[in-house]
């Protein structure tokens, strides 16, 4: 921890190729207020912020209709592309909890 603590405030450079794969799927910055698009519904909604799980992440989703958190597994998310809306695969059973303007 003390190491740990000494790299506060820090650069890390990485190369790209070091990178994993799926970070586009948890880079916060790039992904907070992105537009998704529910593949099955066709529901438009924006990205308004990523929590980190012990699992997963999750995505918290606004629209009009309310907020909705989906996780983010491959069975959700298969792709994060470099622009536009991302597709998402809402599962069964989830919902939009709220209203317009309860947000």
């Amino acid at each position: 921890m003390g190491d740990a603590e000494g790299l506060v405030g820090s650069y890390v450079l990485a190369r790209v190729s070091d990178l994993p794969g799926d970070l586009p799927l948890h880079d916060r910055e790039r992904l907070v207020g992105r537009q998704v698009v529910d593949a099955f519904s066709g529901v438009v909604s924006t990205i308004h912020e990523v929590m980190c799980g012990p699992a997963n992440d999750v995505w918290v989703l606004r629209c009009e209709m309310g907020e909705m958190l989906i996780p983010v597994v491959d069975e959700v998310v298969s792709e994060v592309p470099e622009d536009g809306p991302i597709t998402v695969r809402v599962p069964a059973g989830l919902d939009w909890e709220g209203v317009g303007d309860a947000l």
